[in-house]
């Protein structure tokens, strides 16, 4: 069995990519999802899980100052985008998540750009 997901990535630089109906196994994370759909994803691990510093080069070889990736989920019950709760390893895929990597400016936290509507 696999869980069908969604998945934006936006680089913060004009340039977002999805990724829709990405197939992976049951159980499986965004981290899983991320590295699925990905040329490279660097990431530190700690005690509350990975922390995404690097999506294709964006946060590593391409670096702006403040910006961090951020990953949210689609709460089609609230009928919006919220943050993520967890650690991108923590975050165990759900059948037709949608999801989004955004890498942006946190300068101004808790005030940050959401995604696009799905």
């Amino acid at each position: 069995a696999a869980s069908d997901v969604y998945k934006r990535q936006d680089y913060g630089n004009g340039t977002s990519v999805w990724h829709n109906k990405t197939l992976l196994p049951i159980g499986s994370t965004l981290l899983n999802a991320t590295l699925k759909v990905s040329h490279v994803v660097e990431y530190v691990g700690g005690d509350l899980g990975v922390f995404v510093n690097g999506i294709d080069g964006v946060g590593t070889r391409s670096v702006k100052k403040g910006y961090y990736w951020l990953w949210w989920r689609f709460d089609g019950d609230k009928g919006e985008w919220v943050l993520g709760e967890s650690a991108a390893d923590r975050y165990i895929l759900q059948r037709g998540d949608t999801l989004a990597w955004l890498y942006e400016d946190t300068t101004n936290y808790p005030n940050i750009k959401k995604p696009m509507e799905p």
